[in-house]
């Protein structure tokens, strides 16, 4: 009997401890802002700003998103468009490689 409720404890620990978890991601690690800019404008600048800094670059083609869906005939409710900017620092890249080799492939500059 003692054996059962500490695994019903430790099941209700941990349910628990997820949902404080996401509960902290989404409000603290996910930011959503609002600004007064159309989606072509906000683009634009991304794609003028980013390279202004020292040493960031687009290493691989942005990718549009929604028109790749749309041409196999998936669309979403709630998305109107989005394009993938792959934005890069190689001397970032190569700290966190160094660190975390295991990310090299989700990284646009490896």
């Amino acid at each position: 009997m003692l054996a059962l409720g500490i695994v019903i404890a430790a099941i209700v620990g941990f349910i628990s401890g997820s949902v404080v978890l996401m509960f902290i991601m989404k409000k603290y690690m996910i930011a959503h802002y609002r600004i007064d800019a159309n989606f072509h404008k906000v683009e634009q600048a991304i794609k003028e700003v980013v390279p202004q800094f020292e040493g960031w670059s687009f290493p691989i083609p942005d990718w549009q998103f929604y028109k790749s869906q749309l041409s196999k005939n998936l669309a979403y409710d709630n998305i109107t468009n989005m394009v993938m900017h792959f934005v890069c620092k190689p001397t970032h890249a190569n700290k966190m490689l160094r660190v975390a080799p295991v990310f090299g492939g989700i990284m646009p500059c490896t």
